[in-house]
């Protein structure tokens, strides 16, 4: 696990090199893609994925969704690394959001981040990020399907922007969803998890794991590693 650096081609002398020492998925994982964790500079995954990263003592956790795909829920696992990340200019603790709280529902509450692909078609070298809306269950559900047919699980949260074009895409899966929430602070909100094959086509917001949802088991992890 790499923190620290916004380039991948050139991580530069603040990246921050750790091992990862243990890895546990959520239990009730429906997807068939397994948590694959590749040692940096080493061959990469067909799809790259960020790690939205916890902290807690001496141990940091992370939390990785797989590649989009409306079918996968609970798609969360926690890992421990070895030796604990230095906080410093370039890396932080992010504050988890609790059960029960919602993003702020402001213009562009929400920020999301990660090396996904872009409008050329490729993945980016360069660390990106976009600022988003957050949009409630029902209305996602109303977007992506009117009839009903396609509901959005508990377990998952949406944000975007109803024009389209601002998002996430392939790539991008497991970076962090940061929002503004109505007590003033910011907390993470989402893990990247899916969202339309065409990323950024209007009324089709993306879809992230709802941290809020998983904080009792991504604590119990820490609590117990």
């Amino acid at each position: 696990v790499v923190a620290g650096h916004l380039s991948l081609s050139n991580p530069g002398p603040q990246a921050q090199i750790r091992t990862v020492t243990r890895a546990v998925t959520h239990p009730d994982y429906s997807g068939s893609v397994p948590v694959t964790l590749c040692p940096f500079g080493g061959p990469k995954p067909h799809i790259r994925s960020t790690l939205t990263v916890f902290m807690r003592k001496s141990f940091t956790y992370a939390a990785r969704a797989n590649p989009f795909h409306s079918s996968v829920v609970n798609d969360i696992t926690v890992v421990t690394v070895d030796p604990p990340f230095e906080f410093n200019e370039f890396v932080g603790p992010v504050t988890l959001a609790l059960d029960g709280q919602q993003p702020s529902t402001g213009r562009g509450a929400c920020t999301a981040s990660g090396w996904g692909a872009t409008l050329t078609g490729g993945a980016s070298n360069e660390l990106l990020y976009v600022n988003i809306d957050f949009i409630d269950d029902e209305t996602c559900m109303e977007m992506w399907a009117p009839d009903g047919s396609s509901p959005i699980p508990e377990q998952n949260i949406c944000a975007g922007v109803e024009e389209g074009f601002h998002t996430v895409c392939y790539g991008d899966s497991g970076g962090p969803m940061v929002c503004d929430a109505d007590d003033g602070g910011r907390y993470l909100f989402g893990s990247t998890s899916w969202g339309p094959s065409n990323c950024g086509i209007p009324e089709r917001p993306a879809v992230w794991a709802e941290v809020p949802y998983f904080t009792e088991f991504i604590l119990e992890q820490m609590e117990g590693a």
